[in-house]
């Protein structure tokens, strides 16, 4: 049996949404002991072979819950890159038959989506949480960013206009002048009798609005920091 060629935990601090979304930023950590162990014998069990991500809540008793497990190239792929551990090209030289030399990623390396870190803050100035939203804007010198690179500007660019656009086509439409010329010759009566048919805004549109990647409680409920990791090799 082939065991994990390469391994990179990550502790997430941050969520968009926040309360059961996807990282918006995270940093290694050292792979708890037994963990690399119990991945090689859920994969085994499972009979995969390849990248993938594995999300596991850590329970009271100091074991380990897996929640969702993604069998293929992961979001926060730049995350393991910066820090050294390059999984496609592993992968590539695992599957020519090519000697690896198996590789842990080391702690402190840290990751950041941009966007979605943007809404995270807004959502906690929107809930009174100023010291929260602050924390965003700490900076983190070496972070790696989702689409952030001096080298290379165009994938950032290209993100900004694509959620540019997004947004335009959310704004409601102006009525032509022609909808206005026709309520204004409808009676009262006829007012009263379409009040039902009308469509209200809906209330959590500005909830999902960033959601792009997959990823309860009360607003003041959100899951602790240190009790959820994610896993990829």
């Amino acid at each position: 049996a082939v065991g994990l060629v390469a391994t990179i935990v990550a502790r997430w601090s941050r969520r968009w949404p926040p309360r059961a979304g996807a990282t918006t930023f995270c940093q290694t950590i050292v792979p708890p002991s037994g963990l690399a162990e119990g991945v090689e014998r859920l994969l085994g069990a499972l009979g995969y072979q390849g990248i993938f991500e594995l999300e596991l809540l850590e329970r009271s008793n100091g074991r380990y819950a897996a929640i969702d497990l993604n069998p293929r190239v992961f979001g926060w792929l730049a995350l393991a890159l910066r820090a050294g551990v390059n999984l496609p090209a592993l992968y590539c030289d695992w599957l020519c038959g090519r000697q690896v030399v198996p590789l842990t990623a080391p702690a402190g390396v840290r990751y950041r989506w941009e966007d979605g870190d943007v809404a995270h803050l807004l959502w906690q100035l929107r809930h009174g949480r100023p010291r929260a939203a602050a924390s965003v804007l700490r900076p983190a010198a070496g972070t790696a960013h989702a689409y952030f690179a001096l080298a290379d500007p165009g994938p950032l660019l290209a993100r900004g206009l694509l959620l540019a656009r997004k947004r335009l086509r959310r704004r409601p439409r102006a009525p032509h002048p022609s909808e206005g010329e026709a309520q204004e010759r409808r009676g009262p009566a006829q007012d009263r009798a379409g009040e039902g048919l009308r469509a209200e805004p809906c209330a959590h549109d500005e909830t999902h609005h960033w959601t792009e990647t997959p990823g309860g409680g009360a607003a003041d409920d959100v899951e602790p920091r240190d009790r959820r990791f994610e896993t990829g090799a």
